[in-house]
């Protein structure tokens, strides 16, 4: 699966396009596969029917996860491909140029701060309910993208157009990328993130998409948000804008910054 996801999946490919690559090659194996060296060493793998709605399960888990690697993996890979490779990042281009490769680190960055957040606001709902999850928002998200960029050397940071949080206010500049992410977005076109470098720092913006996770605290107040949770936002959050979101909309970014090896 973890080299599925790397010979699939680069800082360019969506979810949904990730998603419907997998499901032609799961239905379709002698024509679709990516991975052309190793259909010509083992043959096509076998045909496997499987209903289209377990297969977007799949694919959302492989892209949304950090994936189990068998011992001996990295390696094996790193023989296989361009010497030197830093295989955490790795997305095997041929010849990759410094955007694609910097737009694959951050990425990768972005990945690793939302996971730490994911997993650490997964925890919070379980055992303290949406209401309880509010007041760990309150005052463990930025220490926890804080502690991300301690670990990557980078400056790591959430920001948007309508704020919850003062502190995660999106300067001009950064303001000009989430409305050019709004408009592909609602455009239908591929997203894909904006790298800029200079003086050997680099820039790196990706839109904050919502789920359907997001809108118990982020959807139309009093109905996707109930009530309980809306007292307790206005306590915390007396100005909030944070709210009247539906599913896959932008609804702020990552903007990352970070110095190359240069």
């Amino acid at each position: 699966m973890e080299a599925i996801k790397r010979y699939y999946i680069d800082s360019t490919v969506s979810q949904q396009e990730f998603t419907e690559a997998l499901i032609k090659w799961i239905n379709d194996p002698e024509t679709e596969t990516k991975i052309p060296a190793a259909h010509k060493e083992f043959g096509p793998m076998p045909y496997l029917p499987n209903r289209e709605d377990a297969l977007t399960q799949i694919a959302d888990y492989i892209y949304n996860n950090e994936l189990e690697r068998p011992e001996g993996f990295d390696e094996h890979f790193k023989s296989l491909h361009k010497a030197g490779a830093d295989l955490e990042d790795c997305n095997c281009y041929e010849n990759p140029g410094p955007e694609k490769v910097y737009g694959s680190i951050g990425m990768a960055y972005a990945k690793e701060a939302k996971k730490a957040l994911g997993q650490s606001l997964t925890k919070a709902i379980q055992e303290k309910g949406t209401v309880g999850a509010i007041g760990f928002c309150n005052l463990k998200a930025i220490q926890i993208t804080d502690s991300v960029s301690l670990m990557k050397n980078a400056a790591i940071n959430r920001v948007s157009d309508k704020l919850r949080n003062p502190k995660n206010k999106a300067t001009p500049k950064e303001l000009e990328y989430i409305n050019r992410f709004k408009e592909v977005l609602e455009a239908g076109d591929e997203i894909s993130p904006v790298v800029e470098t200079e003086d050997g720092e680099v820039s790196f913006y990706y839109p904050i998409v919502t789920n359907a996770l997001c809108l118990q605290c982020h959807g139309t107040p009093n109905t996707q948000v109930m009530p309980e949770t809306m007292t307790v936002l206005n306590e915390l959050y007396p100005n909030d804008m944070a709210l009247g979101y539906d599913v896959n909309q932008v609804r702020g970014m990552w903007s990352l910054e970070f110095y190359t090896d240069k």
